[in-house]
């Protein structure tokens, strides 16, 4: 890797780093949703810090080509965060629905005493 581009890398790393921490600042990430991103942006400064540290990763685990481990961990990255986000859509979706039956609940014992009220009139 020339160092113009390893440079250019690391700029970029730092931006990302600002990006995340920006937005836990400003309360549109959670920490614990925040915390995968930290770490993958770490595995990235890493990987940009150290490039020959890929090659020799992609060749312990078989593969020739750098580039083609790093598309594999790229897509097995990506994976675990889709299983990840899936975990946390379905938590929330199993919340919204127990709220909106809680909710449901409560209008209707809120009209059964409008209804009492009206009848005691």
């Amino acid at each position: 890797m020339s160092k113009v581009l390893q440079y250019f890398s690391i700029l970029l790393a730092g931006l990302y780093f600002l990006l995340i921490f920006r937005l836990l600042k400003k309360k549109k990430f959670l920490l614990k949703y925040s915390l995968l991103w930290i770490f993958s942006g770490g595995i990235m400064l890493i990987v940009i810090l150290f490039p020959g540290l890929l090659t020799h990763i992609t060749r312990f685990l078989g593969i020739e080509v750098a580039s083609n481990g790093l598309f594999v961990m790229c897509i097995f990255f990506i994976i675990i965060l889709l299983v990840f986000l899936t975990s946390v859509v379905s938590e929330l979706t199993g919340r919204i629905n127990k709220l909106a039956q809680k909710d449901a609940i409560v209008e209707k014992r809120l009209r059964d005493l409008e209804k009492a009220k009206e009848d005691d009139q």
